[in-house]
């Protein structure tokens, strides 16, 4: 439905990338993946939707694992006061 908005809650960003990680390890078959800065994860909430947000780091991540042939991508994590960075490292 057009300009449907649904309300928001808090979300646990670490809850979120985990449930993420466990289909990644999956479809990561030919390539090693990892995760560097995961702890920072821990009780960071956001404003905003648990799906969405599950939906944004399946699709970066999944797009850099049908991209890449071979080698390992590095999920990388930075928490810079109130801003939280996410960098995928192909190499």
């Amino acid at each position: 439905m057009v300009g449907l908005v649904s309300k928001k809650n808090w979300v646990d960003i670490g809850d979120i990338y985990e449930e993420c990680e466990k289909k990644i390890d999956i479809l990561s078959q030919n390539l090693t993946f990892q995760t560097i800065g995961k702890s920072i994860l821990k009780e960071v909430y956001v404003e905003g939707h648990a799906d969405y947000l599950r939906r944004l780091f399946f699709i970066l991540i999944d797009n850099a694992i049908n991209y890449t042939s071979e080698g390992s991508i590095t999920c990388i994590f930075i928490r810079e006061e109130h801003f939280l960075v996410m960098m995928l490292n192909i190499s």
